[in-house]
């Protein structure tokens, strides 16, 4: 009983903790304000960056015959994404 009474306690602090009051909410749309007329108006300049881009994909117990690239295996899927990044 003890243990229920705790619970409901933790269950009406943890509601009332995520209501957002409208002064939060007036704060938020006042820093969005600023965050906007900060950004510059035309924004042309490019990066110029030549390294590579490098894409680390990293899958837990997929074996080669669940790759499309290698040989091993009969059927094959089929990755549409990957093959464009292969290429």
């Amino acid at each position: 009983m003890q243990l229920n009474k705790v619970l409901l306690f933790l269950l009406i602090v943890f509601f009332f903790a995520c209501n957002a009051t409208d002064e939060a909410q007036i704060i938020i749309a006042d820093k969005e304000e600023e965050t906007i007329e900060e950004l510059p108006e035309n924004p042309t300049t490019v990066s110029t960056n030549d390294s590579p881009n490098i894409l680390l994909i990293i899958a837990d117990d997929m074996g080669l015959d669940a790759t499309p690239n290698f040989s091993i295996g009969g059927i094959k899927p089929t990755m549409p994404n990957l093959y464009k990044l292969m290429n």
